[in-house]
């Protein structure tokens, strides 16, 4: 069993930060939640809805947004032009398509606003995505996503491999997400980043939780986090569910 009692929720206009060591349950975490493993026990819900056992299609419809770990492998079809993958979770929903027809024009329209807004570097809409450099296909995905406006987003170590700037600015736009009303839950080996940016931080061990600290309640304790990061410290998880 990769996950172990899981119980806890992400509030709106928060940022979810879930610490750990690699291995202890946050990709299956976050698989099961867009709808990539279907869960043997349990459920999810957003806002109420049971989302448990939908498609990944599915959950992103209605309202959930996905950074994936691996940008090249899961997040992005590198073969296809920039455009394409701009949209690609969502082509077949107006204004990108009517009926059984794909409005390419609209489609070109929307992606050159996004690569403007976003400051993806490419000479063209119509370059192949594996041109891209790190960064810029990371921006690809954060463009998709946040032009949604989901009603939650789950990062999974969004800056891995990126470089300073790159970093800076896709925690820009995670804080400026929650801002505008998202919960965001942001899976991170970086312990600094999970402390820079999370409100509440979720410590996970061997697919369990150790534990959740609430930065509004008490002062963020380097020394505590690693102790449950490692398993030698459990606290109560009090609420919570899902």
């Amino acid at each position: 069993m990769a996950l172990k009692g899981i119980s806890f929720d992400v509030r709106k206009g928060e940022i979810l930060g879930i610490a750990g060591v690699s291995g202890n349950g946050q990709k299956e975490l976050e698989d099961v939640i867009c709808g990539v493993r279907i869960p043997r026990n349990g459920k999810f819900f957003l806002e109420g809805k049971d989302i448990t056992g939908k498609s990944p299609k599915e959950i992103i419809k209605m309202g959930v947004g996905r950074i994936p770990e691996d940008r090249m492998e899961d997040g992005l079809i590198l073969d296809i032009p920039v455009l394409e993958n701009l949209v690609i979770e969502y082509y077949d929903k107006v204004p990108y398509s009517k009926g059984a027809l794909i409005d390419y024009s609209k489609i070109e329209e929307v992606a050159k606003k996004l690569v403007k807004e976003y400051n993806i570097k490419i000479s063209s809409v119509y370059d192949i995505t594996r041109t891209l450099s790190g960064g810029n296909l990371q921006k690809v995905i954060l463009a998709r996503v946040l032009s949604q406006q989901p009603k939650m987003i789950i990062a999974s170590q969004p800056t891995r491999g990126l470089d300073i700037g790159a970093t800076e600015y896709m925690h820009e736009k995670l804080l400026h997400a929650k801002t505008k009303g998202s919960a965001v839950m942001l899976i991170s080996e970086d312990l600094n980043e999970i402390i820079h940016l999370s409100d509440r931080i979720l410590v996970m061990y061997e697919g369990g939780i150790m534990g959740i600290i609430d930065r509004e309640c008490e002062q963020v304790d380097i020394e505590t986090i690693g102790l449950m990061m490692a398993g030698s410290l459990k606290r109560e998880v009090k609420g919570g569910s899902n």
